[in-house]
Parts: structure tokens; sequence; C-alpha cells
């Protein structure tokens, strides 16, 4: 999951640019770019298993959130949930 929102242009052949921004103990920003689009975002981290994505409503885009979240619902059965 980090590394996905650390690294997403690994993950999203669309994405041209991501800027990690300020760090802090629960998070990070960064600011994506999609050719003229500039998307900034509030990454938050509840480790191990969690983090969600914050987006505030900017120019065309309204405000929006994600959370992704690593469950065991039995041992070895790994889901990830998106919210």
């Amino acid at each position: 999951l980090l590394l996905h929102a650390e690294s997403p242009m690994l993950f999203v052949p669309h994405l041209d640019a991501c800027t990690i921004g300020a760090r802090g103990e629960h998070g990070f920003s960064r600011t994506r770019r999609f050719g003229e689009l500039v998307v900034e975002d509030e990454v938050v981290l509840s480790p191990p298993s969690q983090l969600c994505y914050e987006v505030r409503a900017q120019q065309e885009i309204s405000a929006s959130r994600l959370t992704v979240t690593i469950e065991e619902p039995a041992a070895g059965r790994l889901f990830v949930r998106f919210r």
C-alpha cells in the first residue's frame, strides 16, 4: 500500500508526475499531474494495514476520500478493501 502511495507512477501509466510534499507523523501530502490536470491530496497512514487518500475540492475536482485496507478474514487469506 505504501509503495502505491509513494510511487504511483509505477502503477498509473497516464500519471505524468508525482511530488511528495510535507511529511508528518501520520502521513504526507503529494501533488500528482495528469497532463494539464493537477491533483493535490493527503495520504493518511494507519500502519500496517490501512491508508486513506483525501482529496480536497480544487478546480473541477470535488472533495473525495478513498480508504484502502488489507484484511485477513481467515488465516492465510488476505483481502484488499477499497471504501
